[in-house]
């Protein structure tokens, strides 16, 4: 069965970036400046922008995909990298399933996420303590 293709609407290009409006597909950029999302609000939208994210998009060499959020001013460590892969563990039998590597830095890696049908692990790479933090209200896991 062959579906015929429809051609979108027409719409205002310049609103065309909100949720639920049709748009044509953006350019495929590896660095843009960021704010926090809530920044972008068409009515309260004019907050500066603060970090930057990079895509390296490395699927056709490697089968790996990397993105990394960093301040643009200040504290330049303050950034986290995430690499998107096929992943594998032969200790706990993990082979060929999608896997997320949260780094620290571009030298060193924090931890792994591994997707096993309706479970996800995580598995904190060798040499990293791992600690809770926080109060009664709510508590973070801390990786160092």
């Amino acid at each position: 069965m062959f579906y015929q293709c429809q051609p979108m609407p027409a719409h205002d290009k310049a609103r065309s970036n909100v949720p639920g409006a049709f748009s044509e597909a953006f350019p495929v950029l590896q660095s843009v400046p960021v704010k926090h999302w809530a920044e972008y609000d068409l009515q309260l939208g004019d907050g500066k922008l603060t970090h930057v994210i990079d895509i390296d998009d490395q699927r056709l060499s490697s089968g790996q995909f990397y993105l990394t959020v960093g301040a643009m001013e200040g504290n330049l460590d303050d950034m986290i990298s995430v690499c998107a892969e096929v992943g594998k563990d032969e200790v706990a039998g993990f082979e060929g399933v999608p896997s997320l590597l949260v780094n620290f830095d571009a030298d060193a890696q924090a931890f792994r996420l591994f997707k096993v049908a309706d479970k996800i692990y995580l598995q904190p790479e060798s040499g990293v303590s791992v600690e809770t933090a926080g109060d009664q209200s709510g508590s973070c896991i801390v990786f160092s």
